[in-house]
């Protein structure tokens, strides 16, 4: 005996327009195109399969392999891209040919690097595989961003990677930094730190002190979890003095911070040095 019309329940298959062959293999997809990061890091995802009425198999990319597209950042050696992590100042730098030179970029672009990638794999999906998880899960924010988190583990330059002969130049706010050229940090020491027996210099003050003087020399600035230890080590190497832990803040506290030092009353523009 047939069935009813209303018992008979369709089965849904998502899909969106795209042009070129369609695949049934997401993690075929991301291979095809960033092998490098396969052969290391295994396949984008974790895909579940189940054979429908017609005897077909159904495909859905059930869990995101984090690791993968984390490393996915990190760029194509065959096609000379390459990002990396510089921890000290907090930022991810794409080498951009056009300049020769590293270029920094923001983990908001980053994220939506991610998110397109995945918009692009499940427009050339077929039917039989559920595209939903590339649409909706694997974009929302909180899983961009922990792709975002795990990139900078591993993409996370050598803070020689910018400095000396060896290491690589960068195109910031215009202008070029060369390897070989003095770090914020040390300039902002000898342009603006000197000994003074009467006074003391706070962690803080000092900080925002150097952040002002980087914006107004176009320089790149240090993260203030870097900014301490960097300085200290110029501090000691220059004058001979190491951190305390007793320096007034101004507000009957203390602080970290040096004494026998002060910060010079203006900011010198090093570009008129």
């Amino acid at each position: 005996m047939a069935k009813e019309a209303t018992a008979l329940k369709p089965v849904l298959n998502f899909s969106m327009p795209g042009a070129g062959d369609r695949t049934n293999d997401p993690n075929g997809w991301f291979a095809e195109r960033f092998p490098d990061a396969v052969e290391k890091y295994g396949p984008a995802f974790m895909q579940a399969t189940w054979i429908d009425q017609h005897f077909q198999k159904n495909v859905i990319p059930a869990h995101l392999n984090i690791d993968f597209f984390a490393g996915v950042l990190g760029g194509s050696p065959q096609l000379g891209h390459k990002v990396v992590y510089f921890q000290p100042e907090g930022l991810f730098f794409f080498f951009d040919p056009m300049v020769d030179a590293y270029v920094s970029t923001t983990e908001a672009k980053l994220e939506l690097l991610l998110s397109n990638f995945l918009i692009r794999c499940s427009q050339a999906c077929g039917r039989l595989v559920d595209i939903r998880p590339l649409v909706d899960t694997f974009r929302k924010p909180s899983v961009l961003n922990t792709v975002i988190e795990r990139a900078k583990a591993m993409l996370m330059a050598d803070t020689s990677f910018f400095m000396g002969k060896e290491g690589h130049r960068r195109y910031v706010d215009g202008r070029f930094i060369e390897a070989t050229d003095e770090l914020s940090y040390r300039l902002f020491v000898k342009e603006t730190i000197v000994p003074d027996p009467c006074a003391s210099v706070a962690v803080p003050e000092a900080f925002n002190r150097y952040v002002v003087f980087c914006a107004r020399n176009h320089l790149s600035a240090l993260q203030r979890s870097e900014f301490k230890a960097l300085v200290a080590d110029v501090i000691r190497e220059q004058y001979h003095l190491g951190i305390r832990h007793d320096i007034d803040n101004g507000r009957g506290q203390t602080t970290h911070g040096w004494r026998g030092l002060s910060l010079v009353a203006h900011i010198g523009d090093v570009a008129n040095n």
